[in-house]
């Protein structure tokens, strides 16, 4: 039974529950991030539809100088779930096991 309860036992537990701890972090910040795409993705297309619809309305061409600014958007999240992901992988990676 003194064992189980070595110094180094309770170390290599401690630090394996610290590394599931970490990745799974770390993959909800993923999750997380690919949620916050498809929502921006989501506004962008709503707000392109909302211009195209009032430009159709009005035939004020101000309302197509909005399509570029919402379809801009989703790049800019697209390199942030990028970001999210290289930077929760790279923490993983990086973790002691």
């Amino acid at each position: 039974m003194a064992s189980l309860l070595s110094p180094a036992v309770i170390k290599n537990s401690g630090a394996g529950k610290a590394y599931q701890s970490v990745a799974q972090s770390s993959a909800i910040a993923i999750s997380d991030g690919a949620t916050y795409m498809r929502n921006i993705q989501t506004l962008s297309t709503a707000a392109v539809g909302t211009a195209m619809a009032k430009f159709l309305a009005t035939k004020n061409p101000i309302y197509l100088t909005l399509v570029p600014v919402a379809m801009g958007i989703v790049p800019t999240s697209a390199a942030s779930f990028a970001q999210i992901s290289a930077a929760a992988i790279a923490t993983v990676e990086s973790f002691p096991t």
